[in-house]
């Protein structure tokens, strides 16, 4: 399908995470357009023109931004459409799928897995984070299509965005302070306006906020609901399509009671708590990272974690409903996987 890139400019700002989509009748929502095929279908994305000879397999997609097209192989009819889905936080090879950005805090030294499918791909070395911070949170702060780094230091209680071109640092972004008692947690868009803002959280009394931000600057805050005792806050991703980043929760238990792990999605309207749903309980030896969409199902998916084998796991998600799950490549000792 063709499309006038400078309507999609003026609509979307850019060609980045433009696809083929299919309206599904039976859920109201644009999708993939390889995601209504029926069959065995592996989504497998290509930055390029489709080429006859090779991209016949069923579940290939593109964009050729050079003649204006987007393209699928599908075995459907539907209505199609061109649309921007939204991006991945830490799709650093800009494929349209989430790749491991992961952190040594012996070293500072991050580290990027980019992958294809649910292999490890080619691994890059990051930028080293200044001593005293912490690598806290992946997004693309300054919406130039590439990831960003968001710093914080739980000393002086100072945030830091630096600003990637794939693995490479390029320059800062705002800084900012945070209250006393105060710490960052994630980033996320919560207003729907595109832009990530922070997750702050207050481990005195379990209450987290929000600080909406443009560009990394702030613009405001709001009060968000108090976490329970024994829970904490791992990730954050619109898990319902509203357009307002959700909660994903983790029981790690406390002093006097062990962890469930069970995990949960609280379902956010801002900065405001709608609704709760239990997910997954994660096996023995396995605690929740993540989350971002595996599948191109446009619905979020957890990632976990053995920290024992430092083996990764995805657990592939109808909302909050597990429905399947895949090895994802081991985690290199001594690191920790910060995103998704």
């Amino acid at each position: 399908m063709s499309f006038d890139p400078a309507a999609v400019n003026t609509a979307f700002g850019s060609l980045f995470y433009f696809k083929l989509a299919w309206f599904s009748n039976s859920t109201g929502v644009w999708k993939n357009a390889v995601l209504g095929n029926s069959g065995t279908t592996k989504p497998t994305f290509f930055n390029r023109a489709y080429n006859p000879a090779t991209d016949f397999h069923l579940g290939y997609y593109g964009i050729d931004a050079a003649h204006h097209v987007v393209w699928a192989v599908v075995n459907h009819n539907s209505k199609f459409a061109a649309l921007q889905f939204p991006a991945e936080p830490s799709d650093f090879n800009l494929d349209g799928q989430p790749d491991y950005v992961l952190f040594n805090p012996t070293t500072q030294q991050t580290s990027i897995v980019t992958l294809n499918g649910l292999a490890a791909g080619s691994t890059a070395v990051g930028p080293v984070v200044t001593a005293g911070y912490q690598l806290a949170a992946v997004a693309d702060v300054n919406q130039d299509g590439h990831s960003d780094f968001v710093l914080y230091n739980s000393t002086t209680r100072h945030t830091a965005v630096w600003y990637l071109n794939g693995a490479k640092r390029t320059t800062n972004g705002p800084a900012l302070t945070l209250p006393a008692g105060w710490s960052l947690v994630a980033a996320g868009d919560f207003n729907g306006d595109g832009k990530p803002d922070f997750v702050l959280y207050n481990a005195s009394n379990q209450q987290t906020a929000i600080w909406y931000l443009n560009a990394g600057a702030f613009v405001s805050s709001a009060n968000g609901p108090t976490l329970p005792a024994g829970w904490s806050l791992v990730a954050v991703a619109d898990f319902n399509g509203d357009g307002s980043a959700d909660y994903v929760l983790f029981n790690t238990g406390t002093p006097s009671k062990p962890s469930t792990r069970q995990t949960a999605i609280w379902y956010m309207n801002g900065a405001t708590f709608v609704s709760a749903a239990n997910g997954p309980t994660t096996p023995g030896g396995w605690v929740l990272q993540g989350a971002a969409d595996f599948n191109a199902d446009a619905q979020p998916d957890f990632v976990l974690a053995n920290p024992t084998t430092h083996q990764s796991l995805i657990w592939y998600l109808n909302g909050a409903t597990y429905t399947g799950g895949a090895a994802g490549p081991t985690l290199t000792a001594g690191y920790n996987l910060i995103a998704p």
